[in-house]
């Protein structure tokens, strides 16, 4: 069982880990509900769910720093295996010399591939800028997907650079 299921409390129709509560929804219905929104909306929803992520995502990054020490590789380790348990795809990160990539196998979102210009991820771009964000806390940080499963890559990719 996965260090998020043994975290994980249910009750009282609440599935929770510490104080965030989470909510499991197939990943069709997410897409289906996208595709029936009218085209121009479907890129600000997108977004938007992106910007979600990353505020909220961040809390939960800052409890889950605390939690471990501050240590910036056990963190990356529980995001991975958070994002496993939460069917959200295979987290492999790597440290490069622009500071951190993400590849991601088996995402949920390359159902939103017909919508998204630049990726179909927007909900892991959305987490791997909280996590940039949260360990590289004093440099000005852009993330971008580079590559994705929708759009025919083998892998969905992302990628920071810092602002120097």
């Amino acid at each position: 069982m996965s260090e998020f299921w043994q975290r994980a409390r249910i009750e009282g129709g609440e599935i929770k880990d510490g104080e965030t509560r989470y909510v499991v929804f197939r990943a069709d219905v997410i897409a289906d509900m996208v595709k029936q929104l009218p085209e121009v909306t479907q890129q600000q929803v997108l977004e938007s769910f992106q910007t979600a992520v990353t505020r909220n995502g961040g809390r939960s990054l800052e409890t889950y720093l605390k939690m471990l020490g501050n240590e910036h590789g056990a963190l990356i380790d529980t995001v991975s295996d958070t994002a496993a348990s939460l069917g959200w795809g295979e987290w492999r990160f790597s440290h490069s010399p622009k500071g951190l990539t993400l590849s991601v196998d088996n995402s949920p979102f390359t159902a939103f591939s017909a919508h998204h210009s630049e990726g179909c991820c927007a909900p892991i771009l959305g987490m791997f800028s909280a996590v940039v964000s949260t360990l590289f806390t004093k440099q000005d940080v852009k993330v971008a997907e580079t590559q994705c499963v929708g759009k025919g890559a083998k892998h969905c990719f992302f990628e920071m650079s810092i602002d120097t």
